[in-house]
């Protein structure tokens, strides 16, 4: 008898989240349910307004000199630039508007994709069923998608922004133009694309591990 009722009793559950760790992870929830709506509507609309109006708003890098009223107190100012100016521009050929098209697509998939795997895992912590293998899949994805949608995003919108400069003209002397040709890229979502696919590879392995000693429970 005591055998049998040793066998029919249930397996050891893991134990549940207490009132304010379900607070949290719902707050994690929430935030990241937030960025990912965000992403997906401000993206999209900003490229619906590019596409229908034919005006783009960019941030494109400048090496121009700070000036005199930059310089009236105390201190000294040895030297000083403006990196950046914010701009808006229409009348773009059709090539450039593709490539800034392009890239703001990839800023949408990219972002939103991420946000959603956080969605997922927060749910499946709610359950307390983080290692399955569809929170691995989404992982995996979310970091593949980041790292290298990110990488290609850049170079398209940096190929984009040389190609507005280049239309814009170069104003100022030859020799030093208003609008250099720059192309800059953020290693930081890559990066974190690439550690995204780590934490897919530890859920995968957490998975795997649950499944084996299922039996032995």
């Amino acid at each position: 008898m005591s055998a049998r009722g040793s066998s029919q009793e249930p397996s050891p559950v893991v134990a549940p989240w207490g009132k304010w760790d379900r607070v949290g992870i719902w707050i994690i929830l929430g935030g990241a349910g937030l960025v990912a709506l965000g992403s997906l509507v401000g993206g999209t609309s900003r490229v619906v307004q590019a596409l229908t109006t034919g005006t783009h708003f960019l941030t494109m890098s400048v090496q121009t000199p700070l000036p005199a009223e930059a310089d009236t107190g105390a201190a000294l100012l040895l030297r000083g630039n403006y990196e950046s100016a914010f701009v808006a521009v229409t009348n773009l050929t059709g090539g450039t508007t593709a490539l800034l098209i392009a890239s703001d697509m990839l800023g949408v998939v990219t972002a939103t994709s991420v946000a959603l795997s956080f969605v997922y895992l927060a749910w499946r912590l709610l359950k307390a069923m983080p290692f399955v293998r569809s929170l691995s899949i989404a992982f995996s994805i979310a970091g593949s998608v980041l790292a290298l949608g990110s990488l290609v995003g850049q170079f398209l919108g940096g190929f984009g922004r040389w190609q507005v400069a280049l239309e814009l003209g170069p104003g100022g002397e030859e020799t030093d133009p208003f609008w250099p040709l720059i192309l800059t890229v953020d290693p930081a979502p890559i990066g974190f694309g690439f550690a995204l696919l780590v934490v897919a590879s530890a859920f995968y392995y957490g998975d795997r591990l649950s499944r084996e000693t299922e039996g032995l429970v």
